[in-house]
């Protein structure tokens, strides 16, 4: 949660938190993470807590009020160490119930999670020997942990940022914690529990543990050699421990094409093929990042699909309310806008968020019978803007789809060393080979290279000269 704004202070107020009635209550701990929302606000934001309407800390907290003044506020100098802990040791002025307010400086904006308030009592009961830990053993998403055995304990429990993870029995002393993420500190520790009759919980052993940051591993560098009709080798320099796998393919005729504008989304890459008339300010939507933006004339057309175009559909985002038309067109591959043929026309408010799906030709004819084989989106407005995206077409021969080499795929073939021979590739056709490098921690990159591999040698007939 992000507490302030550009030039003001904001403040967040718990619900009402009463003691527990576990004995005798000694101390209050308030934990929290908290972060500079950018960089202008480091060495200036500042985060004050306090408890409401009481004169413990401070004397409260108003929206009219200056900036909170208190003797329990905290510097962020830097993001190095979120986590802070406030401990309340003067439990007897606490009002009940009492509420935590949490209130930001006018220097800077401030993000805060996972508040966590943790009482500390007395039963009056000797405490468990505290668990003595040893060194953990890390890896990259978790670590093992173990500790000395405690005498009288009922079971173990295990915390990871203040959240328990896993309950030992009395005769385990050692756990393994797994799904945390790569290079990250985390705050652990282990309490032993008592019966509550004889004996209390121990003080909680503590440590920070920090998993293992494998070496990053970059899309491998493919080279190409020895390309004949008959085999192809392809090589690419080792990285990081990495181990490196292949698949590899033809491309055939398919009856379907799909555009998700993932790439145009990330950077504003056009996808090969498409023309963009449009305004070049793509969108975050997941579904609908190709942007019709401006009151003006605006137009994306598709590539040219290798066969007849029987249905299109498509996502379409009103963003804000249109003044204007959008109309979908066909060709039979011309990108002269005289050569259009339109399809579908919308109006004004018939313009609204949704999936639209076309079959047939606005007098009813099937869409497949105008032989299309390229479409065009285009829109006309003097108000408003939308988005598009997750686009799909079907009909005979329209797209393309993958066609494995034998012992190349679909599932990736693990390979030893640095290159691979493929020797079946399909002679006169463009192959395709894909390398990906795994890291030591799973990460992943590839990289995609066509390879042009020329068709085998026709034999010519033997001539025979009898003089």
């Amino acid at each position: 949660m992000r507490l302030g704004q550009a030039n003001s202070y904001g403040y967040i107020v718990s619900p009402p938190i009463s003691l527990s009635d576990n004995g005798t209550a000694t101390s209050l701990a308030v934990s929290f993470y908290i972060a500079a929302q950018n960089a202008n606000a480091i060495d200036k934001a500042t985060l004050t807590v306090s408890v409401e309407g009481t004169d413990l800390v401070s004397s409260g907290y108003t929206v009219a009020s200056s900036e909170p003044a208190s003797n329990t506020s905290y510097l962020l100098s830097s993001n190095d160490n979120l986590k802070r802990i406030w401990t309340i040791s003067d439990v007897s002025s606490l009002p009940d119930p009492f509420q935590l307010r949490f209130a930001t400086s006018t220097d800077g904006r401030i993000c805060i999670d996972q508040i966590v308030v943790t009482e500390t009592f007395s039963s009056g009961l000797p405490k468990l020997s505290t668990p003595v830990v040893l060194a953990p053993s890390t890896n990259y998403t978790g670590f093992s942990l173990s500790w000395g055995a405690v005498s009288d304990v009922t079971a173990y429990e295990v915390s990871v940022n203040d959240v328990v993870v896993t309950n030992c029995e009395p005769s385990e002393t050692t756990t393994i914690v797994t799904g945390l993420a790569e290079g990250e500190t985390y705050d652990v520790s282990v309490v032993a529990k008592g019966d509550g009759t004889t004996h209390d919980d121990s003080a909680a052993a503590t440590l920070r543990v920090t998993t293992l940051t494998a070496p990053a591993v970059t899309a491998p560098d493919l080279t190409t050699s020895a390309v004949s009709s008959s085999a192809f080798t392809v090589s690419w320099p080792a990285q990081n421990d990495a181990a490196f796998s292949v698949r590899a393919w033809t491309l055939v005729p398919a009856d379907f094409a799909t555009e998700d504008f993932s790439v145009y989304k990330a950077d504003g890459t056009v996808p090969e093929g498409w023309t963009f008339e449009n305004s070049h300010e793509h969108y975050t939507y997941e579904e609908a990042p190709v942007d019709f933006k401006g009151n003006t004339t605006l137009w994306i057309g598709t590539p040219a699909f290798g066969g007849t175009i029987a249905s299109v559909s498509f996502h379409l985002r009103r963003v804000s309310a249109v003044t204007g038309t959008f109309t979908v067109y066909g060709s039979t591959g011309s990108t002269d806008s005289s050569d259009w043929v339109e399809i579908k026309t919308w109006t004004n408010t018939e313009i609204a968020t949704g999936n639209y799906s076309i079959d047939e030709l606005a007098n009813g004819d099937p869409l497949a019978s105008a032989g299309f084989t390229r479409l065009f989106f285009k829109t006309v407005k003097t108000a408003g803007n939308f988005g598009f995206g997750t686009f799909s077409v079907a009909g005979t021969g329209v797209g393309k789809q993958p066609s494995y080499l034998t012992g190349y795929g679909p599932d990736a073939t693990a390979v030893a060393g640095t290159s691979v021979t493929i020797s079946n590739p399909v002679a006169g056709e463009t192959n395709y080979i894909e390398v990906t490098a795994t890291g030591l921690s799973g990460k992943t990159a590839s990289t995609t290279r066509p390879v042009a591999v020329p068709a085998a040698a026709t034999p010519k007939p033997a001539v025979i000269s009898v003089k």
